[in-house]
C-alpha cells in the first residue's frame, strides 16, 4: 500500500537512515487467490477468474522479509484487507465500468 511506503520512507529520513536497502510490505505471505477473495469481499462480488498457463518468469512464491525495516524503525504496515479497502474506495469505479 502506497501509504505504507511513504510512511516508511519518511520515518527512515527522520531517523537519518540513508544508503540502505529495505523491503517494504505487509510481512505476510499471501496467495493471489487470497488477494482475489479479499477484493471480492470488499466489492461484494464474485470475479470471473481465468487461470492461465504458467509463464517461464512467473514465481510460485515471492516472500520478502521486512524484519530489517522493523528493526530500523517502528514500521507497522496497514493490513492487506485495510489497504485494499482504502485503495478500492479511492477509485472512481463508475468510470471503470463505462
Amino acid at each position: 500500500f502506497i501509504d505504507d511506503l511513504i510512511s516508511a520512507i519518511l520515518s527512515l529520513i527522520d531517523n537519518k537512515i540513508f544508503n540502505e536497502t529495505f523491503n517494504v510490505g505487509s510481512g505476510t505471505l499471501l496467495s493471489v487467490n487470497t488477494v482475489i477473495e479479499i477484493i471480492n469481499e470488499i466489492l461484494e462480488l464474485e470475479a470471473n477468474i481465468q487461470i492461465c498457463d504458467e509463464r517461464s518468469f512467473d514465481k510460485e512464491i515471492v516472500d520478502v522479509s521486512v524484519d530489517k525495516l522493523r528493526e530500523a524503525i517502528s514500521f507497522k504496515p496497514l493490513g492487506i484487507r485495510e489497504g485494499l479497502k482504502k485503495y478500492i474506495c479511492s477509485l472512481d469505479l463508475k468510470s471503470l465500468q463505462e
